[in-house]
């Protein structure tokens, strides 16, 4: 095997195994952060700009802040429910460790693919795992925070501590298409694997 080979799978092989250990620690620190802090939840396009959102930081109800960025706004609340303080923090935790596994996934299509052998008969199942990690990562995870997001806004609002906040789900769409994308390329490599088979019988 070629020195250029080797050093190839081996940079991809270590590179592959540090960022998958880097989303899983960072997983277990954001489990640690939400754990230990008021519950944060992030809220995409909140529909004002920085200096509104400050003016409205003034009307907030006691121990609630807020911390506008370009496209979301950090909304940290105190005192919730523990299941719902849970469920703040459990949709990013659960979308590092998918990277995590995801990358590892990666790692052993590439490599099949550089060792000449793309049709391997594991690489179908693995784009199908790939698959159910973006959609439930990206779909399952979203829905699930948007969810917390407007449980904890009604909750304030129903205690009479309203949140002058204009919320708005996070689009599922993409994480969809890319799900569908990954699936129509498990097909692909499982019927490129049948052909090769078959043309190695006709041999």
């Amino acid at each position: 095997m070629p020195r250029l080979h080797v050093a190839l799978r081996m940079f991809i092989s270590v590179g592959s195994w540090v960022s998958a250990v880097g989303s899983w620690v960072a997983a277990l620190l954001l489990v640690w952060e939400g754990w230990s802090s008021d519950a944060e939840l992030l809220i995409p396009f909140a529909g004002f700009t920085r200096d509104v959102g400050m003016r409205l930081s003034a009307d907030l109800p006691a121990g609630v802040t807020l911390a506008v960025r370009a496209s979301e706004t950090d909304l940290t609340v105190p005192h919730l429910p523990v299941w719902l303080h849970v469920l703040s923090f459990v949709p990013q935790s659960v979308t590092a460790a998918a990277v995590g596994v995801g990358t590892l996934l990666v790692r052993r299509i590439v490599l099949s693919i550089i060792d000449g052998n793309s049709f391997d008969a594991g690489n179908p199942r693995r784009f199908a795992w790939l698959a159910a990690l973006v959609f439930g990562a990206g779909v399952v995870n979203t829905t699930l925070n948007d969810a917390v997001t407007e449980r904890v806004l009604r909750d304030l609002a129903d205690s009479g501590r309203q949140v002058p906040i204009m919320f708005e789900p996070q689009p599922t769409a993409p994480c969809v298409a890319v799900a569908l994308g990954l699936l129509l390329l498990a097909w692909a490599f499982r019927r490129g694997l049948q052909v090769s088979r078959d043309a190695e019988g006709l041999v």
